[in-house]
C-alpha cells in the first residue's frame, strides 16, 4: 500500500481580509482548512474518493451457501470439485480497463487449484461463458450499478438458468452476492 500526503497553502487577501487555505491530499481524498485572519472563522471540509479500486487480487476468505448455489446454477458442479475449491483456494485477479473505442471492460482471471478461466466482459454486451473443468456455458452481461458496483445476469446454455452475480468492491475486498431460483449465497473476498 502506497500512503501519499501532501500538503498546499494558498494566501490570499478578500476585502482588506487575509485568508489561508491548507490542502491536505490524502489517499482518500482531500481536506481543506480555511482560516481568515482577525475572526474566530475557521472552515473544514473533506472530499472523499467515492470510486472504489476495482483492480487487485481477492481471495475467498468467507461464505455462506454457495456449494448450494453453485450446483443449482451449474449442475454439473460436485462436491468433489467445491472440497478441492476449498483445499486449493480460490481467488479471482479483477482488472478495470478501457478500449481505444472507449468500451469499458472487466477482465476477471479466477480459478483454484488448476483449473483457471480469463474472461473479458465488455460493459452491457452478452458475453458468452465456457468454462470447460467446470462443465459451465453461459451467456452473460455484465452492467455497471454504480462506482465498484457490477451486477452480472448469466443464463445457462445447458439448462436455461438463470442466476445473478453481484459484485460491490470497498476498501475491505469484494462482498459478492449470488441468487438462483431464490437461493442466494454470499462470499467475500479479501
Amino acid at each position: 500500500v502506497i500512503c501519499l500526503f501532501i500538503t498546499i497553502s494558498l494566501f490570499s487577501v478578500f476585502n482588506g481580509k487575509q485568508i489561508l487555505c491548507k490542502l491536505f491530499f490524502h489517499n482518500n481524498g482531500f481536506t481543506m482548512t480555511t482560516v481568515v485572519e482577525g475572526c474566530h472563522t475557521r472552515m473544514e471540509a473533506s472530499f472523499l474518493k467515492n470510486s472504489p479500486t476495482v483492480d487487485g487480487f481477492f481471495e475467498l476468505v468467507t461464505e455462506e451457501k454457495l456449494f448450494e448455489f453453485l450446483q443449482k446454477a451449474m449442475p454439473t458442479y460436485t462436491p468433489e470439485m467445491y472440497e478441492k475449491m476449498k483445499m486449493t483456494g480460490f481467488a479471482m485477479r479483477v482488472r478495470e480497463f478501457c478500449l481505444e473505442d472507449g468500451t469499458k471492460c472487466l477482465k476477471i482471471e479466477d480459478g483454484f487449484g488448476d483449473m483457471k478461466n480469463t474472461t473479458v466482459y465488455k460493459e452491457d454486451e452478452a458475453v458468452e461463458f465456457i468454462h470447460k473443468a467446470l462443465g459451465s456455458q453461459d451467456t452473460r452481461i455484465l452492467t455497471k450499478v454504480g462506482p465498484g458496483h457490477f451486477k452480472t445476469v448469466c443464463k445457462n446454455k445447458k439448462t436455461g438458468k438463470m442466476y445473478e452475480m453481484e459484485r460491490k468492491f470497498d476498501k475491505f475486498g469484494m462482498h459478492e452476492t449470488l441468487t438462483c431460483e431464490g437461493l442466494m449465497a454470499t462470499a467475500h473476498f479479501r
